[in-house]
């Protein structure tokens, strides 16, 4: 096991892995979503799995998901204006044009980060049609562009 584990890039010694089975030991988050992605598990799965909520938490949890819908639609807005500012930092500032191809992709990546930001958006918009229509269309985009880094490596 120790050897799989390192071989997906978390460094771990038979020695070390013996203490984490005895409890000697902490599981950091990063070995245990390896763990988990070895066991083809959730990390929750992996870490016991959770007892049902009780119906009163259910206000708790929907107020923890628009939250982290807010937080994702915050984040990919601003990693969108960070690769968009270099993008056209870069395309200015090569004045050869030797890195196009570079400022193509800065470009691409914004696209995906749109569309995924578009996606992030219509989470629970049931009530609104055209909030599926530009999931789908989105959804497509995204398909496509990475079908596209694929082939291209």
């Amino acid at each position: 096991m120790a050897d799989v584990l390192t071989a997906k890039g978390i460094p771990m010694t038979w020695t070390q892995l013996a203490r984490l089975e005895k409890g000697q030991r902490s599981l950091r988050a990063v070995e245990a979503a390896a763990l988990a992605d070895i066991f083809n598990l959730s990390v929750d799965q992996l870490l016991g799995g959770r007892r049902a909520r009780p119906r009163a938490d259910l206000t708790y949890a929907l107020r923890a998901a628009l939250d982290a819908k807010e937080q994702a639609r915050w984040a990919l807005s601003s990693l969108q204006r960070t690769l968009g500012e270099a993008a056209e930092n870069l395309a200015d500032a090569d004045t050869q044009g030797r890195h196009t191809e570079f400022v193509a992709d800065l470009e691409n990546a914004c696209k995906a980060l749109d569309a995924a930001g578009q996606i992030v958006a219509s989470i629970g918009d049931t009530t609104n049609p055209a909030a599926a229509a530009v999931k789908d269309a989105t959804i497509a985009l995204m398909r496509q562009w990475l079908a596209e880094q694929e082939s291209d490596q």
